[in-house]
């Protein structure tokens, strides 16, 4: 989340966040725009596109609040007026075409090609935003299938998962 103020109504000011330092819009995956239509808009693949029409006026701090998921590559946003109640932007919108591929990000970036724009009071709170709804992939490679066992036997699996495994348990019989 953050604070954006358009310094003019009817600007073209990008906000949003990217790997790494965003020197123009193509580096921002997720990015919010005060468009020169007196709209608020979101990146949303290779366009910009809104879930319904929402104006914003010059000199009035918004605040832009964004729930990414970077290994699905999607966020949501949404905007708030003071005193108003938070509109949502976009939602499930895909990471802007040239940022398909990044795996972090780590900056927010601010670009303005005609009047000019204030971000500030930038909060993070690395909460999942979306639902991990991808089951995780575990295998036991060690023993093999239909082994005969006795004794003492040492046991080897793989995991994986698109957001972590943070541990894998053996059972016999439930315990």
């Amino acid at each position: 989340s953050f604070d954006a103020t358009p310094g003019l109504a009817g600007m073209d000011g990008v906000s949003g966040v990217s790997n790494g330092a965003a020197s123009d819009y193509s580096k921002l995956a997720a990015a919010v725009r005060f468009n020169n239509t007196g709209k608020v808009d979101a990146r949303n693949g290779g366009a910009y596109a809104a879930a319904s029409s929402i104006a914003y006026s010059a000199g009035v701090k918004y605040r832009i609040r964004m729930a990414v998921d970077v290994p699905a590559k999607k966020y949501s946003a949404y905007v708030s007026a003071p005193g108003a109640a938070e509109q949502l932007i976009g939602s499930n919108y895909a990471f802007r075409t040239e940022q398909a591929a990044v795996s972090s990000l780590s900056g927010l970036g601010l670009n303005a090609s005609s009047g000019s724009e204030t971000v500030c009071a930038m909060t993070v709170d690395g909460t999942p935003s979306l639902p991990d709804t991808t089951l995780p992939s575990v295998s036991l490679t060690a023993p093999a299938a239909g082994a005969a066992l006795s004794g003492t036997v040492t046991m080897t699996a793989t995991a994986s998962d698109d957001v972590g495994v943070s541990k894998v348990q053996f059972k016999l019989d439930g315990a």
